[in-house]
């Protein structure tokens, strides 16, 4: 496990081209497990989601971050929370780390920080994972940092490739185990 130190924190317009460049490495091993990353991906999808992202925060509605060295500032990845339901005080969670950084504990650490922010900021007390039931790295992860499996949903994910893909649902619970 590495001792770089990371943090995460909202994405600016000038990471656009960190971001792009993020996606672009990763390619070959994200698209299988992760839908929006794939060959077509440009330098106006990252803007645009970093748009998106800087909207849907000030609405309320998701919180999307960039996951960083906080020695270089390299960005290693990003994370977000998805679909908050403050009624309910519940939402989904997810992340993507890109290729180079893979492997040396950057994904258990950028969920952790996600899991703080959405129990202490924004006051919630479930969050939950989503994940395709091929992606065993992210089972790995959810399961380390505490998430317990609840259940498996049938065709629960749909990709722009006209698929639908089965899933696990994770949950973390405030009051549960949670390795803050």
């Amino acid at each position: 496990m590495s001792q770089i130190k990371i943090a995460i924190r909202p994405s600016e317009l000038e990471d656009a081209e960190a971001i792009f460049a993020m996606v672009k490495e990763s390619i070959e091993t994200t698209y299988p497990v992760q839908g929006w990353c794939h060959s077509g991906y440009t330098l106006e999808d990252a803007k645009g989601w970093i748009e998106h992202s800087k909207a849907a925060r000030e609405a309320g509605k998701e919180y999307h971050f960039v996951i960083y060295n906080s020695d270089s500032n390299r960005l290693i990845g990003t994370t977000s929370i998805i679909r908050v339901d403050q009624a309910n005080q519940l939402a989904q969670t997810g992340y993507f780390i890109r290729e180079s950084e893979r492997g040396k504990g950057f994904a258990g650490k950028a969920c952790l920080l996600t899991v703080e922010y959405a129990f202490r900021e924004l006051k919630l007390h479930r969050l939950e994972l989503l994940i395709a039931t091929h992606n065993t790295n992210s089972m790995r992860v959810s399961e380390k940092i505490g998430a317990e499996r609840e259940g498996l949903l049938k065709q629960r994910i749909y990709w722009d490739n006209g698929i639908f893909h089965d899933a696990y649902l994770y949950a973390l619970i405030h009051s549960e185990g949670t390795k803050l």
